[in-house]
């Protein structure tokens, strides 16, 4: 099993859901992270796998203060295979 330490900074608090350090009102709250560590699976999935699906975001945005799930969102469709994005300097 691999272990991953993160440090985040002055009034931020690791995001269990985005994987990211996020002010304290826009994260999942610490005690539901739990909820969240099957993510860590998806991190090796390899390409053309979604990352989080629609009732993620929706599990999350029900525990996030301030949040609500977006609907009718069109997924985004991972880049082509081979093909690099175009530089935006």
């Amino acid at each position: 099993m691999q272990q991953w330490s993160f440090m985040c900074g002055n009034q931020t608090v690791f995001n269990q859901f985005s994987f990211t350090c996020s002010n304290y009102d826009e994260a999942v709250p610490c005690g539901s992270s739990g909820e969240f560590f099957y993510l860590n699976g998806n991190l090796r999935a390899g390409p053309g796998v979604f990352f989080h699906n629609e009732q993620d975001v929706a599990k999350a945005a029900s525990l996030i203060p301030g949040r609500s799930a977006q609907p009718n969102l069109p997924p985004v469709a991972p880049p082509p295979v081979g093909v690099r994005p175009p530089f935006r300097g």
